[in-house]
């Protein structure tokens, strides 16, 4: 049995302005709080769904397969901040996350295709 793949590329332009976003929320959150925020990764049909507590953002981009993944919202956000590459590149496996070359353990879950997730409002 193959090991399952799901990958997306999107520039990192469109991530920034997505993180813009989100910081909003997550700096509204108690220093405590903050540092613990999980980002929750949802990738579908030519779509990611960035999730943190009180807010959900849609990058279109380049997917395959479906997937959800999560990962400390920081932790994320430094690796995107970091890259020097105009568009990124993440591979995610089973437990683990690769984001233009970095790799990362993080929890992971597989779908079949994304039919279940078009039934979860987020």
């Amino acid at each position: 049995m193959s090991e399952k793949l799901c990958t997306v590329v999107i520039s990192r332009a469109a991530f920034i302005k997505s993180f813009k976003r989100l910081a909003a929320v997550v700096n509204k959150q108690k220093k405590f709080y903050k540092d613990l925020t999980v980002l929750e990764l949802t990738v579908t049909n030519g779509v990611l769904a960035l999730a943190v507590p009180g807010a959900v953002l849609r990058i279109e981009g380049t997917t395959s397969g479906t997937c959800k993944a999560t990962i400390r919202y920081f932790y994320f956000l430094q690796m995107i901040e970091d890259s020097s590459h105009e568009t990124i590149e993440i591979e995610i496996t089973q437990g683990e996350i690769n984001i233009n070359g970095v790799r990362k353990n993080i929890s992971t879950t597989f779908f079949e295709n994304d039919s279940i997730l078009r039934t979860i409002n987020l």
